[in-house]
């Protein structure tokens, strides 16, 4: 940029309160404010290595917001560009005085293209009250074909039943793609958010279309200098940490407290898991999300402020927290990182039992949540009777009566010896269980298999879907990779056995399949690789030796067909 000396000196030069970025921005509307005009000199050429400085990017939610200061609604622009698409997902629980102040703050934001859409579980009539109250804010609306405008409307859908928090979000995801969205802000009721907190979320996420999340910093309401969430982890008393000090960075955990979400990714890994009802639904889409190449990405600059608990008590304080986060933990590990299912039985004597210990309901509820997970028992149970029964077959009926002794001496006793002994006992039943369905789910998918091999490949999909409906089984996503791949559908193929080969990435049918799959898809370069991995672990298997050759072959001739 050339500037004339006297301009420069007339204009006081660059701003010094821009740290790093958007000086020049600024130096030109003043320029222009001034009556001089800005000319671009395509003639005039530059080679910029662009961003290449350390913290180059360090100050952009400052610089940003402090060019708005300056300049919005002072400047007439030349081109308008279309904001990113938004709805605000908010499922409520009877819990009107947080939600009425939660809509105020929305109403505040400094972002345009939005609309709110509350979902609401509440089974009782306690809602009509407040549905009367701000009738003249609310749309009612009855189903999911409802026109968004994304200019600040108010959205309102009243569930007959609570079928939990996923399948209320969900809900409000299919109006948003029916309503071609790019984005769903996923937000609790019992949050205020900061005006930029929208559009720190929207500025990550645009940076790159292969961002599926972004989350913000969420704060203790009452206590607004403490941290509950910081990407890193999650403490609901909250951390006193400097937000200022924090950049964006790759989150670790995900907080369905505040989190945007691409509605690219959910088209590609699916809808949040009806299975949880209540927790770790974040979690397991975060974990569908990285198998899937998604990043997900923390924004300190989005700022929420979070009351906590208002809906169903805080957390392992209520009968209700305390089964869903603990059956929804084992469920979540059992489906994410079964090799890890040993290992969280000491996580519950040392995370969660402390608190339930102290009352008898909270103990009562740990042990029909233990229970129920070795039911199966999926979704909205909690008020289901089911705190004694059997969950195992006759032949195994003595080590269920011990695990209902034990728990009744748990009740009685709530020591931690007494909890060890009972959780040894859960752990021994479940991989009882475990083998169980193994042994049942091995004959389907060998019944699957042979029907393939009949010709009748319809059939055995619907077997292998069953299957992975009821456990997240390996061998029954290969054998989907494979049957999708003669059917020359490669986005199924390719979606299945990246899944086999997350549950068992030593398998070795499952490499096989997978190698097999990319040379069919003309990725020779990605089979080797699978193979030459599987090798360095497993020398001497000839198949795959052979196979490798064979790769390496076509691999030089592709080269070689390249230099003539």
């Amino acid at each position: 940029m050339l500037v004339k000396k006297d301009l420069f000196q007339e204009l006081g030069g660059f701003d010094e309160t821009f740290i790093n970025g958007y000086e020049d921005v600024d130096f030109c509307l003043r320029a222009v404010e001034k009556g001089y005009k800005v000319l671009y000199n395509p003639k005039s050429v530059l080679y910029h290595y662009e961003s290449i400085t350390p913290g180059r990017f360090d100050h952009v939610s400052h610089n940003e917001k402090r060019l708005r200061e300056k300049w919005l609604g002072k400047i007439k622009y030349d081109i308008r560009v279309d904001l990113p698409k938004v709805a605000i997902v908010i499922v409520n629980f009877k819990n009107y005085n947080d939600l009425t102040e939660c809509i105020d703050s929305i109403n505040q934001l400094e972002y345009d293209a939005y609309d709110v859409v509350i979902v609401d579980n509440t089974e009782d009539t306690s809602y009509q009250e407040w549905i009367t109250k701000h009738t003249g804010h609310l749309t009612m609306c009855k189903n999911t074909t409802h026109e968004l405008n994304f200019t600040g409307a108010i959205i309102y859908i009243k569930n007959a039943t609570n079928d939990g928090f996923a399948a209320a979000v969900n809900k409000g995801i299919r109006l948003a793609m029916a309503n071609e969205a790019d984005y769903v802000w996923i937000l609790n009721p019992d949050t205020v958010v900061d005006p930029r907190a929208l559009w720190e979320l929207v500025n990550i996420a645009a940076s790159d279309k292969k961002v599926g999340i972004v989350t913000s910093a969420v704060f203790s309401y009452y206590a607004p200098d403490k941290l509950q969430y910081f990407g890193m982890g999650i403490d609901y008393d909250g951390k006193a940490i400097d937000v200022d000090t924090l950049k964006p960075c790759a989150a670790q955990t995900l907080t369905g407290c505040s989190m945007l979400i691409n509605l690219r990714m959910v088209k590609e890994i699916g809808f949040l898991n009806e299975d949880y009802f209540l927790y770790f639904e974040e979690n397991d889409l975060f974990e569908r999300a990285k198998s899937r190449r998604w990043k997900a990405i923390f924004q300190p600059s989005s700022k929420v402020y979070h009351k906590g608990g208002a809906s169903i008590g805080k957390w392992l304080t209520t009968p209700v927290s305390v089964y869903y986060a603990v059956r929804n933990f084992l469920l979540f590990t059992e489906s994410f990182h079964p090799e890890r299912f040993a290992s969280i039985i000491d996580a519950i004597g040392t995370a969660f039992w402390p608190s339930i210990r102290q009352k008898a309901t909270l103990v009562e509820a740990f042990g029909k949540a233990l229970r129920d997970f070795l039911r199966g028992k999926r979704g909205n149970s909690f008020n289901e009777q089911s705190s004694i029964g059997r969950f195992l077959p006759y032949k195994f009926r003595t080590l269920e009566n011990q695990f209902n002794e034990t728990f009744s001496e748990l009740t009685e006793n709530p020591s931690i010896e007494v909890l060890d002994k009972l959780m040894a006992i859960f752990l021994l039943t479940y991989r009882t269980r475990h083998q169980e369905k193994m042994r049942k789910l091995q004959q389907l998918c060998q019944k699957a298999e042979n029907l393939h091999q009949k010709g009748k490949s319809d059939r055995a999909l619907r077997i292998l879907h069953k299957i992975i409906e009821i456990h997240p089984f390996a061998r029954a996503y290969s054998d989907l990779a494979v049957i999708y791949w003669e059917k020359d559908n490669v986005t199924n193929a390719l979606k299945y056995i990246e899944e086999a080969l997350r549950l068992a990435p030593d398998d070795k049918d499952i490499i096989w399949n997978c190698g097999q799959i990319m040379l069919g898809l003309g990725r020779p370069n990605e089979a080797y690789e699978v193979y030459k991995g599987y090798l360095q672990k497993h020398p001497g298997e000839q198949e795959f030796e052979q196979a490798v050759l064979q790769i390496e072959s076509m691999l030089q001739n592709k080269q070689h067909s390249y230099a003539n």
